[in-house]
């Protein structure tokens, strides 16, 4: 038996070589993408729900990349920093110097692109021209021009990389819904244009130039970003934000990779890509998602110096207490909710109105147990946006309910109405009965109405709210007018707010 296994290992040997010369001996390039997205200011280490070790904030972030690129350092492996849009809107520190103040936090780290978000626009054009200035890396934005093509000096359509013998190519693109989810007149004369058409087109000049691995940076949402890639050919990663979602492993559509890592800072996604550079192909991957938490690394030392540096600049007024909250008090998009009701009567009792609405979008942080700071009422609203009252019909109030129950873009929150409503029915035809107070909806009554500056201007899709008569805008910030309602309510408790205003019957 021995001498039949001798007489077989030079055949063997033979027959591996011949396997291993019929193998994949490609000289393979790795490269590793290190992504962030909707961080929307959140540097700093805070409470989150439903989780009991809280955030590490940037610091913690900035030491694990430290690490990561360490290690492809010693393995010669490039690591490359994107974020795809919304860096700065939600909390004081995002709102210090408009923006700018991430932005350097976001030049210290070394990110190489962002996506111009659609809350990049939150304080206007001209504020989002300075933060361009401020920046280290260009912001991106395939689709976003002064219309008919001409350019917007402050923002590139793409940007392009070459490393490890590979080019790769990085198109930026922002949804084209921006002007209806931003406050009217913040985007300046900027226009537009289809995403997935200005992916294609951006594609086809990277292709041009020799550009064979192609990367989209969207903000778009996620649902956007699966149709990007079964409409465009050619592209090997869509790397997203805008809808906050968390993939914990990617998601491939038609042979594209699909990344997005939550939001808020709370966690990072790192791509490895094996590259061939003789045929531009991405021929295997791997992904770790990082999740930021309290401990999970000592925190960087610049970085964390920088926060403190940062945190000697805010207003002390954010740490003034308003009052005491017994619960946590949560907001919801598709539902009415403790913290929406909450709102919306500290709009309605700050103008004396029939009725109040408030867009369930704009509600951006819960309220935690214990004391309620300047801080966490700015968590909670963080766009300075004044109370608008008008006047509505039945009718009107009525178009209003039906749009909303659509879910489209969420469920509005409201205060002195009472609706039920079944979300299996077809759309225009959901909402059931309605009460203003103890009385029915009348179709042909007059109802005075608070809502945001935000909805007063159509936003979101709202446009009966542009069709309001007696319209004023009272000067009063709804942010002051929520710290004012929890002065005169306090403490607070989600028992006080049974959910009994909006029932789906269905």
């Amino acid at each position: 038996m021995r001498s039949r296994l001798r007489q077989l290992i030079p055949l063997l040997f033979v027959l591996a070589v011949i396997l291993v010369g019929c193998g994949d001996n490609r000289d393979l390039r790795r490269i590793c993408i290190v992504h962030t997205n909707d961080i929307h200011g959140h540097v700093t280490p805070e409470q989150v729900q439903g989780e009991r070790v809280g955030t590490g904030g940037l610091a913690v972030f900035a030491a694990w990349l430290e690490e990561v690129r360490r290690r492809n350092v010693r393995a010669g492996v490039p690591t490359f920093l994107f974020d795809a849009g919304d860096i700065f809107t939600g909390t004081p520190e995002g709102a210090l110097g408009k923006g700018r103040e991430i932005v350097r936090l976001f030049n210290g780290l070394g990110y190489q692109a962002v996506t111009v978000g659609n809350h990049e626009f939150d304080f206007g054009y001209y504020s989002l021209t300075r933060m361009a200035q401020a920046a280290e890396f260009p912001f991106l934005g395939a689709n976003i021009s002064l219309g008919e093509g001409s350019p917007v000096d402050f923002i590139e359509p793409w940007v392009v990389f070459e490393e490890a013998d590979i080019k790769l190519g990085v198109i930026g693109v922002t949804t084209d819904e921006v002007p209806f989810i931003t406050l009217t007149g913040n985007t300046g004369k900027i226009v537009f244009s289809d995403p997935t058409k200005a992916v294609e087109a951006a594609r086809r000049s990277l292709e041009a130039q020799g550009v064979r691995v192609i990367l989209a940076l969207t903000h778009q949402g996620l649902e956007e970003d699966l149709e990007l890639a079964r409409e465009v050919k050619g592209l090997d990663v869509i790397i997203g934000g805008h809808t906050h979602t968390l993939l914990e492993e990617p998601m491939v559509e038609r042979g594209v990779i699909v990344c997005q890592a939550g939001s808020y800072g709370r966690w990072a996604g790192k791509l490895d890509l094996w590259v061939d550079p003789a045929a531009g192909t991405v021929e295997r991957w791997e992904y770790e998602l990082f999740t930021n938490l309290h401990g999970a690394y000592p925190p960087q030392l610049e970085t964390a110096r920088a926060l403190r540096e940062l945190e000697k600049k805010l207003d002390p007024g954010y740490q003034e207490v308003y009052g005491l909250s017994l619960s946590e008090l949560a907001g919801e998009d598709d539902r009415e909710s403790v913290l929406g009701d909450l709102i919306a009567d500290a709009m309605r009792e700050a103008t004396k109105t029939d009725l109040a609405f408030e867009n369930p979008y704009g509600i951006r942080w819960p309220i935690f147990p214990g004391k309620i700071t300047g801080r966490a009422v700015f968590l909670v609203i963080p766009f300075t946006d004044d109370l608008v009252t008008m006047e509505l019909s039945g009718r009107q109030v009525r178009e209003l309910l039906e749009q909303s129950f659509t879910l489209h873009k969420g469920m509005l929150q409201v205060s002195g109405l009472k609706a039920e409503y079944d979300l299996s029915r077809p759309e225009g035809s959901r909402l059931l009965r309605a009460w203003v107070g103890e009385d029915p909806l009348d179709d042909k009554e007059d109802y005075t109405v608070t809502v945001n500056g935000f909805l007063a201007g159509g936003g979101d899709g709202f446009i009966t709210f542009r069709q309001g008569r007696n319209v004023r805008r009272t000067g009063v910030i709804l942010r002051r007018a929520l710290q004012e309602y929890i002065r005169r309510h306090t403490p607070l408790d989600k028992g006080a707010f049974p959910l009994d205003r909006l029932i789906d019957t269905g």
